[in-house]
């Protein structure tokens, strides 16, 4: 994670660059803004280290379409078992 300010971002080679921009919080007087923005240099590291529904949502990988059903069910499962069991309910397919 890089903090970026509009000057270093002018002199840098931003082509090869992928960013993923958080939020941005302007200041009492709206004179200046601040946030965060973390910064690869390729999409394939950035599909190595964000969270895949942040890439979801950003459109490079398609997010999982799991029924609700399905969900709901697995969520009960596990409402059933304590402690580590969880992992093997969790990893668990119905036969």
């Amino acid at each position: 994670m890089f903090l970026v300010k509009e000057k270093t971002l002018n002199d840098v080679n931003l082509l090869s660059i992928i960013s993923r921009h958080f939020y941005a919080k302007p200041h009492q007087d709206k004179s200046k803004s601040t946030g965060f923005a973390l910064i690869y240099d390729t999409l394939d590291f950035a599909k190595k280290f964000e969270p895949r529904y942040r890439l979801a949502r950003q459109g490079v990988v398609e997010p999982k379409k799991v029924a609700r059903k399905q969900r709901k069910d697995r969520k009960n499962r596990m409402k059933k078992v304590r402690g580590t069991k969880k992992a093997a309910v969790k990893d668990s397919k119905k036969k």
